[in-house]
C-alpha cells in the first residue's frame, strides 16, 4: 500500500460525510496487515513512459506490481482489463471481501497485500 493510497481513501473518505476520526481508527486497524511502501524513479518512469492517459492509475499499477502485490483494489472498473505481468487480480472491494470470506481463516491471518518485509 502506498501513502498516496492512503491520501486517495481519506479522500473518498471524508467526501461520503464520515468522520476523520474514525477513517485514523481504520487506518490504524490495517497497518499490522500491510506494508507502506513508498512510490520510487522507476515506477515514475514506467508510468510516463506507458503512452496511456490515465498518470495516476498507471503510477499506482506499476507500482503495485513491483512491489509485488497480490490484489489491487480498485472501484476503477477501468482496471479489471488492464493486463499485468505479476498475476496481480484487479478486484473491487466488494469482490475482495469476497475473496476473504472464502479463504481459510489461517491464510486471512497473514498479510495479502504486499510481501512483508522485516516486520
Amino acid at each position: 500500500m502506498t501513502i498516496q493510497s492512503i491520501v486517495d481513501a481519506s479522500y473518498v473518505f471524508r467526501r461520503d460525510n464520515n468522520s476523520l476520526d474514525l477513517f485514523r481508527d481504520r487506518i490504524l486497524q490495517i497497518r499490522n496487515y500491510v506494508n507502506l511502501e513508498p512510490l520510487d524513479y522507476s515506477d515514475l518512469t514506467d508510468a510516463l513512459l506507458s503512452g496511456l492517459s490515465d498518470f495516476e492509475d498507471e503510477l499506482q499499477c506499476y507500482h503495485a506490481e513491483s512491489v509485488g502485490c497480490d490484489f489491487f483494489i480498485t472501484s476503477d472498473r477501468k482496471l479489471k482489463n488492464r493486463p499485468t505481468k505479476t498475476g496481480m487480480q484487479f478486484c473491487t472491494p466488494e469482490e475482495f471481501v469476497c475473496i476473504l470470506d472464502a479463504m481459510p481463516v489461517r491464510q486471512q491471518s497473514r498479510p495479502f497485500l504486499v510481501p512483508q518485509r522485516g516486520l
